[in-house]
């Protein structure tokens, strides 16, 4: 019997990642070999294989490996280069491979990666609406920022990419062991992407003007007039358009807005233009997004999806400071709602904290994470819809701390964890294809999002002076909203008019905030009629929280996650148990829920209620009737 033929390209699938005849979960870790000590890497991917995780993910620094325009190093100057024996090296464990070689790749590495010789090139960097220089935020780091749109920044980068394939191409698929390929990181000039940031670089304004030729059919006179222009504008052509500067009108700054949104996933599909041409286009192109403070703005992630193709792998980083709260929770749902509205098979955080960034000297306001905390973090991804990880960082090295495993290659405390979480998904893979029953829906027009963006700063310049709380009043109440289901209980999707001219199937009502006169029906505003949860979990004393999510997987399977956390002094003075409840009518009658781990049974309380151990973590249980 002839066998089949291999699959010519890696795919994501609702299972994770078709590769070959096999199909692996998109679970992974980051490990950064270049920083660690050679000997360290057998022991540090022994731990990630006892870990169980099936792939490692890792950047290459550009400017470690050309170090002068032309001249590289793969190890033969610097053996923590030597990118072929690291990635061999996973390959001989049975490890795939998620390559990410930027050219940015932020990573708290200086310039984020981006050569010395690269940023001292200031005719190429990227400029504000003054002229500036655009510097990127990667404190202590900051660095100037390309525009990608110069011809020497662009003859660089292809060089560089170029390079690297020619040192890696034979170990990529179906070859090899590299898997995925991210491109750049982070798109956003390093956290610089306000809307008067970046890029006013003559190279941006020209494409600029080219572009809103396209958007107005080439009509100046239609252009003038929905700017605003009037009789002041004359007769201007696109050749005279320019940037909008601070205090700009709304129509002015939606069109720079998707004209950033655009030039950024331009750039994106140049880099994968150029992998592709080096000849590793079997591998799966991934992009993260950063989990902006204004949500999806610029770049919106169903966009990136539509530009770049249905073989692409998108999704959110995630990180929080401990303690661990709700606004951070709240960026996860948000992250997978909008990833659920964009068509994503499998929810993906291609950043996951594990551990936390710490610069030697560096002093923090915060408490160190806790094994436990982060269990409870990671559990409520779960909950909250997520089906992909990648544990940034899995491996502790320079400025990182608290990771599961040692820079030597030891497993920490927070290892036990970790493994226990892959065992619960290898034991139970009906919680990789769950969805979260979610009642409601929130209006969430980009308008709001829009003038927001208008208003606001960076993460590095977060206090602007065109700043106006006014405009970002509608947007603020939407999260505060979307902040307050959760607390509620109640997982949301969210609307957008502009994605899907439908409310989400499965929602029983859509959410409005005060002054949504425009808000298609079926919308009310809330507290008129809200719905119940369809569990609950109570009983968390002062200072703990509890959340109970309901998921359903296409095969009709039940499954509940359940998680707790809080202040991590007075664990040791949790009551013994809290309480699981079901409203009514909402599960199969006669069944009762097991922990997948053990076989043993939620010891009932009632009707429609369950005793659940009280403790920091997560749990997910799967309903047998």
């Amino acid at each position: 019997m002839t066998p089949e033929p291999m699959p010519e390209v890696v795919q994501l699938t609702e299972a994770g990642l078709a590769i070959g005849h096999r199909t692996v979960p998109l679970l992974s870790g980051e490990v950064h070999f270049w920083r660690l000590d050679p000997a360290a890497w057998p022991d540090v991917l022994d731990r990630v294989v006892e870990i169980g995780l099936p792939l490692v993910a890792t950047y290459l620094s550009w400017r470690r490996h050309e170090t002068a325009p032309g001249v590289f190093d793969w190890g033969e100057t610097d053996p923590a280069l030597d990118a072929r024996r690291f990635i061999t090296l996973c390959a001989e464990r049975g490890l795939s491979v998620h390559l990410k070689p930027g050219p940015w790749i932020c990573a708290e590495e200086p310039g984020g990666g981006y050569p010395d010789w690269l940023t001292a090139h200031t005719a190429a960097m990227a400029l504000d609406h003054a002229g500036q220089v655009v510097y990127g935020f990667d404190q202590p780091f900051l660095h100037p920022t390309p525009c990608y749109r110069t011809d020497w920044y662009q003859q660089a980068a292809q060089r560089w990419l170029a390079a690297v394939w020619h040192q890696l191409r034979h170990l990529v698929y179906p070859n090899g062991p590299i898997v995925a390929i991210q491109l750049d990181n982070e798109p956003s000039f390093a956290f610089q992407d306000a809307a008067y940031f970046a890029d006013y670089h003559s190279a941006s304004v020209a494409a600029f003007r080219t572009w809103l030729a396209d958007r107005y059919r080439h009509d100046a006179a239609a252009w003038r007039a929905a700017w605003g222009l009037g009789s002041g504008g004359g007769t201007a052509g696109f050749e005279e358009a320019g940037p909008p500067q601070p205090g700009a009108a709304r129509r002015q700054l939606d069109d720079w807005a998707r004209f950033q949104e655009d030039s950024l996933i331009d750039h994106l599909a140049w880099l994968w233009s150029i992998h592709k041409a080096c000849g590793v286009e079997a591998a799966l192109p991934t992009v993260n997004l950063i989990p902006d403070p204004l949500h999806e703005m610029p770049l919106r992630h169903g966009r990136v999806r539509e530009r770049l193709g249905e073989r692409l792998a998108a999704g959110v980083d995630h990180y929080y400071e401990p303690p661990l709260a709700w606004a951070p929770i709240g960026i996860l749902a948000r992250a997978a709602a909008t990833a659920r509205a964009a068509g994503e098979p499998l929810v993906w955080a291609p950043e996951m904290m594990a551990g936390i960034w710490r610069t030697p000297g560096q002093a923090v306001e915060y408490p160190d994470p806790q094994p436990a905390e982060e269990a409870a973090y990671w559990g409520l991804a779960l909950a909250l819809g997520h089906h992909g990880f990648n544990w940034y960082m899995l491996a502790d090295r320079e400025n990182w701390q608290f990771a599961p495993i040692s820079a030597d290659g030891r497993a920490t405390g927070f290892a036990a964890p970790l493994a226990k979480l892959i065992a619960l998904l290898q034991v139970e893979p009906a919680i990789l294809r769950g969805r979260p029953v979610a009642p409601v829906a929130v209006y969430w027009p980009r308008g709001d999002a829009l003038d927001a963006y208008s208003v606001s700063g960076t993460m590095r310049q977060p206090d602007v002076p065109w700043a106006d709380p006014a405009r970002r009043a509608a947007f603020d109440a939407r999260v505060a909203l979307t902040d307050a289901l959760l607390e509620a209980g109640l997982v949301f999707e969210l609307w957008d008019p502009e994605v899907t001219p439908q409310p989400p199937d499965g929602v029983s009502c859509v959410l409005t905030i005060d002054g949504d006169n425009a808000a298609p029906a079926p919308a009310r505003p809330v507290g008129e009629g809200l719905p119940e949860p369809p569990v609950r979990l109570t009983g968390a004393p002062a200072g703990w929280q509890a959340l109970a999510v309901l998921h359903t997987t296409p095969e009709g399977k039940w499954l509940v996650y359940l998680v707790q956390w809080g202040d991590t002094a007075a664990w040791d003075a949790l009551p013994g148990h809290l309480m699981l409840e079901a409203h009514p009518g909402v599960l199969p009658a006669g069944g009762h829920w097991v922990d997948p781990l053990t076989d043993d049974a939620l010891p009932a309380a009632g009707p429609l209620a369950w005793s659940v151990e009280a403790g920091p973590g997560h749990r997910v249980l799967t309903w047998h009737s």
